[in-house]
């Protein structure tokens, strides 16, 4: 258990680049390593954009959370491929530090298992509405196709199997946890390339980019908390957030974080190279031939 403490780091020194970590010392890799950072988070400003997109412009249902898509024809792929792209470069990211990087491993599985394992019920107000559903079907004496509709069969019309949901919710719970730690503590430590020649005071880029990460965590965490309160107040008083916008209360706030995180990842990734980049990192990219653009 002590061990798993070690990797949240607080103090003034988290996250120190580790000498022996693989990759520490190879500026191509770094530079690489910001261009997928800019790639992914990328992908997850835009992944609300194109389901909202699929509404307005394909006839798919407006779903009450971006989780629900899944269900979608065709943008249900987009969801769940978005996911797994992001869940790849997080598990391959290492980080200049161990801890950094096993972090990251955590989130990318978390990430593969919202993708993988349905959040539950139609999430559509809309009625009738195409989209994929679960139905049990075998072959009858005489091979004879029999369909076993949800109705008919006892199984919900869209769940995978019976933890289907809880497990989809806690890989979401685990992954946004994940991101707003990164945003607030990962991204944030100070290394030496962030202090002025000389002095203790911060550059002017480390303090812009340290603006954009607590603004990014700060946003996840009033999203967890706002989808959080949802959960209980329905759980425990029975009220339910619903009416008009508010049917797409998880949406929103699913979709804020989600370019929370994005927006962090690509300030990570110093918008592919070319901007917020210190002094240090524009001689590793002179270096390898890759010069900041003018």
């Amino acid at each position: 258990m002590q061990a798993i403490f070690r990797e949240f780091q607080t103090g003034e020194n988290r996250y120190q680049d580790d000498p022996v970590h693989t990759y520490r010392n190879n500026p191509a890799y770094k530079i690489n390593q910001r261009i997928l950072a800019s790639v992914v988070g990328a992908i997850a400003v835009l992944l609300p954009f194109v389901l909202m997109a699929g509404f307005a412009f394909f006839g798919t249902c407006f779903y009450q959370s971006i989780s629900h898509f899944y269900y979608s024809r065709f943008f249900g792929d987009v969801f769940v491929v978005s996911l797994a792209v992001i869940a790849t470069f997080l598990i391959a990211y290492r980080g200049t530090n161990p801890s950094e990087s096993r972090l990251a491993t955590a989130a990318g599985l978390a990430t593969f298992g919202v993708a993988l394992f349905p959040t539950t019920g139609a999430g559509c107000t809309f009625s009738p509405v195409t989209g994929r559903a679960f139905v049990r079907m075998g072959l009858g004496e005489g091979s004879v196709t029999q369909f076993a509709l949800p109705g008919d069969s006892g199984i919900a019309a869209f769940e995978l199997f019976g933890a289907s949901g809880m497990l989809h919710y806690i890989a979401a719970s685990v992954l946004f946890g994940f991101l707003a730690w990164y945003s607030l503590f990962v991204f944030t430590r100070v290394e030496k390339k962030d202090r002025k020649r000389g002095s203790n005071q911060l550059t002017e880029t480390k303090k812009l980019r340290n603006t954009i990460y607590v603004v990014s965590g700060t946003v996840i965490l009033m999203s967890i908390a706002m989808l959080l309160a949802s959960v209980l107040l329905e759980k425990f008083n029975g009220i339910v957030i619903s009416g008009g916008l508010l049917d797409y209360w998880t949406f929103t706030f699913e979709a804020l974080a989600l370019w929370a995180f994005g927006i962090a990842w690509i300030t990570k990734g110093r918008v592919w190279n070319r901007y917020l980049l210190e002094e240090t990192e524009i001689r590793e990219m002179r270096k390898t031939g890759n010069a900041k653009p003018d």
